[in-house]
């Protein structure tokens, strides 16, 4: 520490020398220096006190922290009234709840490492005050020697305001791009390049190009454009794509098109970052607004004529609430219609006033103003016809400073008023058509949109009634789908050029009627209706007629419909045509889908049905529920029934007569003999169905009748019927062919299946038996069903079979059914004795069909104990070995087929398999033992090998993995899980093998490269053991243990419930363990500051619901140890 001095203290004697001895000098230098410590004390609490004054006089809030601490050391005034504390309750509180409770201390503590990295830092955050509420602060923060030690001056400034002007602004835009919405706007952009680009929805409307196709190329587009206008069009793009400002162009549209519009573009480039450059702008219909300039270029022209001859309005008056004319100029007269100015003198200038009382508030106002400039006042002509003005006037004083008149120009703009309130009515009808044309595109239901559209149209238009009429191109005719009020009844159908609706739909043009009870065209339909006037608009899409729109209005007419009703209408019409023909096309895509799923799933349940009857129920059953109907029937051809016999019905058709009839017979003869689908209208009345059945055939039910057919033939005919007025159309017809063709099928596949089921019993008895030994290493099992199948489909009374011990050369009972006795079970034969061991040696089968004519042999009680009379036996060979004896026992004489024999040599294949499997299997058990074995003896080695390394963490590995085997028990885990833990366990430490010994047993603090090394031995771990399968349940631990709850552990930094269980249990137990033993950088820590550390973590590093468990084992260690 350096010294400095402050001062030099004197003390001198007159009168003698060498007075002083060196014990003086120590004493004075000691009092020296006291004064010196007073003279700095003093000194500081000057600065502290100026230091103070400056913090409050400042409206900013100050604080000084303690970096030790984190407690506030010193606050200024301001920063109480910001907070609302006073300087006591101030005083008591930690910095994070009064400041940043929505921070932690760590968080904290990182952004003093930043200020301190950064020498100063500045940013904006939240202060909370006393109570509760929040506001934003700009923060600007240094670090600052205070008092002999460090401590961090934070100031806070108060930026409620300039939030509250950014929300502002941020509304401020949100308002533009909602007016700019309303405005409809068209956008583009253009690849100069290869002359393709983008359109926003609103381009395809301003020029009238279909919505279908793709934005046109630049040398498509140009076709769009008067031919005139191309070349300054051009001119413009070209230019636009040299200069960074924004150019502006206007130009027309083809009349070869239709009618010409006017379009107002804005065009920019833009650079990307390849340095190619993309043209983007706008573009507006302004062919209104054109009309409305050219109409008041007009308007100007004449009133500049009258200017050349006349001058403006120009009159004179006195000031007050009545005021006289003083003079007036013709311009002025002939504008309120007056025949000379002399008039004007009967007059007062309140009586051109639609309200006197404005005239008293505009002399106040000149008055007080001295001038102004475009007022706006509602006056009146002579005869009372209302004339908006703008009026620029200025107060004319006398000499003394008295108002002595006014003079004033006036100019006539209710034309421009006019203009203006028809701009908003325009702007207010774009903008509920907007909204309506939003909410249309939102609607897919077909019903509910037709009456959206309905309703809107009505409240739009301000009529009581409305409707839809949909044009169905098949019939050619108009039906009425929505009705509002009292308007036309739904179901109705109309001919093209019918009625008002048929009309429109022939000439795609609107039509208004005014008084609809005297009209000779309407629909005779319509007349009990109180209908008076209708406006009916086309609905188009795509060139193509979709239907009629409808509004009316019924009794007494106020307001008839006008150019603008229609022109609205018909807008609308445009949208809701697009809105039906988006939902058509959702309702077939969705009818698709149906006829998909229906097709799927006959045909899956036609694939997992095997019997006749139940097939045919469940696809007639399937059929008629796609179709929502009630009434069909399945018939079917059989030579042995006497030709087509109906199968299954269902409906009327349970009704009808049941008996066989000739291939060429009523409906279904028809169909099955020409093969061709046949459609009826009404079967009652149609001449092909026989007599007897024609009886019980009910009026009103048509339908259709297919073939079902194979690859090679015809085999029956499918009826589906539904009432009328209901016909089944093309795509219905179409979905019962398809239906046709996969029942042919089914019933072809069932045929054949029923030719061959005996085969595939028997392969089903092998399967089964396959079944047995791969899916069990159970010998018992597998043998048993081996001799189940083996008495079932052989026939047989009872089965044995013996097994071949290698080592004794003995055949040994291993499985039997069917016997009385035991005594099978008890025998032991030698190679060669009885029948079973000369199969067994001789590797042959043997067939006694009657053991009376046999020749005796050994053990021949068996046979007369189970009174066997059929004797059967094969040799279970696998591999070239004798295996062991699969014999057959019939209690009466049975002679088998060579069929028979070859299934028994099969089933004796099976037997030996299932022997040699089951020995393989033991086989190896006895291996997956003895390496199991060595692995764990190897992982305990390493484990031993990383304690020896570190001398200070020996035994370490063995309690944590005790420990950490506890508290998984606790926590619900067992069996296999447990084993992952403890290896685990004893290798998390593992990746530590990578670390060099400098580092790892460095006494001293690591430094950050060091520590960088140190962090990566969870990703050594890893890397070390990921490549053995074996390990692989084991690497969470290893791995994942030093992630933290809260996110901030390594390697990985995950959070929560995504670190593994096993990891969390252990990490609380290896924190538990390693603050509780001696390190070299630090002693162990008491049992109490341990688990309260660990209480603390709860949440940020540990689970709160392990340290929970944890904590209560460690509890009841503790009452285990109390004597």
């Amino acid at each position: 520490t350096s010294i400095e001095t402050i001062g030099v203290m004197v003390v001198q004697h007159y009168e003698k020398s060498d007075i002083y001895s060196e014990q003086d000098v120590e004493f004075l230098t000691s009092i020296a220096g006291q004064i010196a410590l007073m003279v700095e004390k003093k000194r500081n609490e000057e600065t502290l006190l100026q230091f103070r004054d400056l913090m409050d006089e400042t409206e900013d809030a100050i604080f000084l922290i303690d970096l030790a601490t984190s407690q506030y050391l010193d606050f200024n005034n301001t920063a109480l009234t910001y907070l609302g504390y006073s300087r006591e309750e101030m005083s008591q509180l930690g910095l994070i709840q009064v400041v940043q409770p929505s921070i932690t201390l760590e968080e904290w503590r990182t952004q003093v490492k930043q200020v301190i990295e950064k020498n100063g830092m500045l940013w904006e955050t939240e202060y909370c005050r006393k109570d509760g509420t929040l506001f934003p602060v700009e923060v600007s923060a240094r670090i600052w020697g205070y008092g002999g030690r460090n401590v961090m001056i934070v100031i806070a400034r108060d930026i409620t305001e300039r939030k509250l002007v950014e929300d502002a602004l941020r509304a401020s835009e949100s308002n533009l791009l909602t007016a700019q919405a309303i405005a409809h706007l068209g956008n583009w952009v253009l690849d100069p390049v290869s002359g393709q680009g983008f359109w926003s929805p609103e381009m395809y409307h301003i020029f009238e190009y279909s919505f279908q196709a793709e934005p046109p190329r630049f040398d498509e587009f140009l076709h769009l454009v008067h031919p005139e206008d191309v070349p300054h069009l051009l001119m413009v793009n070209q230019e636009a794509a040299q200069t960074d400002a924004t150019l502006s162009v206007e130009f027309r549209t083809n009349p070869a098109r239709g009618p010409v519009k006017h379009i107002l573009g804005l065009i920019h480039h833009r650079m990307q970052p390849d340095g190619t450059i993309i043209l983007l702008g706008t573009v507006q219909d302004i062919t209104e607004r054109k009309q409305a300039m050219e109409a008041l270029r007009e308007s100007e022209d004449r009133f500049r004529s009258l200017i050349e001859n006349l001058p403006i309005g120009v009159y004179r008056t006195t000031p007050g609430a009545q005021g006289r004319f003083l003079m007036a100029n013709p311009a002025f007269v002939s504008m309120f219609d007056y025949e000379a100015e002399e008039y004007l003198q009967n007059i007062t200038v309140a009586d051109l006033y639609v309200n006197p009382e404005d005239r008293k508030n505009f002399s106040d106002h000149l008055i007080a103003q001295g001038s102004v400039t475009g007022v706006e006042l509602h006056l009146k002509k002579r005869d009372g016809t209302p004339v908006w003005s703008s009026v620029t006037a200025r107060v004319v004083h006398t000499e003394d400073g008295q108002v002595s008149h006014f003079d004033c120009t006036i100019e006539d703009i209710t034309e421009r008023k006019k203009a203006a309130e028809e701009l908003k009515r325009r702007g207010d009808e774009f903008a509920s058509l907007y909204e309506i044309t939003r909410d249309l595109t939102i609607q897919w239901d077909l019903p509910r949109l037709l009456n959206m559209v309905v309703s809107q149209a009505a409240a739009l238009l301000k009529t009581p009634g409305g409707g839809i009429y949909l044009y169905d191109p098949e019939r050619g005719d108009l039906s009425v789908e929505v009705s509002l009020g009292a308007g036309f009844p739904t179901g109705v159908w109309l001919a093209l050029g019918e009625g008002l609706a048929g009309r429109v739909a022939q000439s795609l043009q609107p039509l208004v009627i005014d008084d609809y009870q005297v009209w000779a065209g309407r629909a005779h339909y319509y007349n009990h209706i109180p209908i008076r006037a209708v406006l009916g608009v086309p609905m188009v899409y795509g060139g193509e007629l979709i239907g009629v729109l409808l509004v009316e209005h019924f009794g007494e007419v106020t307001r008839p419909f006008t150019q603008t009703d229609v022109r609205l209408l018909s807008l609308m019409a445009a949208q809701a045509a697009g809105a039906v023909h988006n939902a058509r096309l959702f309702e077939a895509t969705r009818y698709r889908l149906a006829e998909m799923e229906a097709v799927s799933r006959v045909s899956t349940a036609l694939r997992t049905t095997q019997a006749l009857g139940e097939m045919l129920t469940l696809l007639l059953d399937e059929t008629l529920g796609v179709l929502d109907t009630e009434a069909g029937s399945i018939v079917l051809y059989d030579a042995e029934k006497g030709g087509l016999y109906p199968a299954v019905a269902r409906g009327w058709f349970a009704e009808i007569d049941q008996t066989p009839m000739s291939p060429e017979e009523g409906v279904a003869g028809h169909v099955f003999s020409t093969g061709k689908v046949y459609s009826v209208r009404e079967f009652v009345s149609d001449p092909h169905p026989r007599a007897s059945s024609r009886l019980h055939i009910p009026p009103g039910w048509g339908g259709v009748c297919l073939p079902i057919r194979t690859a090679q033939e015809i085999v029956g005919v499918l009826f589906v019927s539904v009432p009328l007025p209901r016909e089944l159309i093309a795509d219905e017809v179409r979905l019962l062919v398809t239906l046709c063709e996969i029942a042919g099928n089914a019933l072809h596949r069932t045929r054949l299946h029923e030719q061959t089921q005996r085969s595939l019993r028997r392969l089903g008895a092998l399967h089964a038996v396959d079944l047995a030994i791969s899916s069990s290493f159970d010998l018992n099992v597998s043998l048993n069903v081996l001799l189940e199948q083996t008495l079932f489909h052989l026939e047989a009374d009872a089965a044995v079979i013996s097994r071949l011990n290698t080592s004794l050369y003995l055949l040994e009972f291993a499985a039997g059914r069917g016997l009385y006795t035991a005594m099978a079970s008890k025998t032991r034969l030698q190679l060669g004795d009885a029948y079973a061991g000369q199969v067994a040696l001789e590797r042959r089968l043997i067939s006694l069909p009657d053991l009376a004519t046999a020749p005796p042999l050994k053990n021949s009680a068996f046979a007369t104990v189970e009174s066997i009379r059929a004797y059967h036996a094969v040799p279970l060979i696998a591999k070239g070995q004798v295996k062991g004896v699969l014999e057959v026992f019939h209690r009466k004489p049975f002679r088998p087929d060579q069929e028979w024999l070859n299934f028994l040599q099969t089933l004796g294949g099976q037997a030996a398999i299932a022997i040699d499997s089951a020995e393989l299997f033991t086989g190896l058990q006895r291996s997956n033992m003895e390496l199991r074995l060595a692995y764990e003896a190897t992982i305990e080695g390493w484990s031993r090998a990383l304690d020896l390394r570190d001398e200070e963490t020996e035994g370490h590995t063995q309690r944590v993995t005790e420990t950490t085997l506890r508290l998984a028990r606790a926590m619900g885990l067992s069996g296999e899980e447990l084993n992952h833990i403890r290896r685990g366990a004893l290798l998390h430490d593992i990746g530590k093998m990578g670390v060099p010994d400098n580092i790892l047993l460095k006494p001293g603090d690591l430094t950050p490269q060091e520590w960088a090394v140190m962090r990566r031995h969870p990703e050594y771990a890893y890397e070390m053991l990921a490549p053995i399968e074996y390990l692989h349940p084991a690497l969470a631990i290893p791995y994942c243990h030093h992630e933290k709850w809260d996110g901030t552990g390594y390697p990985r930094g995950l959070k929560g419930d995504q670190i593994p269980l096993a990891a969390r249990l252990f990490t609380i137990v290896d924190i538990w363990d390693a603050l509780r033993s001696n390190r070299p950088y630090r002693k162990a820590w008491p049992e109490a500051h341990v688990r309260t550390y660990i209480r603390e973590q709860s949440g940020k590093f540990f689970d709160p619901q392990v340290v929970e468990t944890f904590l209560s084992m460690l509890a009841q260690d503790d009452q285990l140890e109390t004597p």
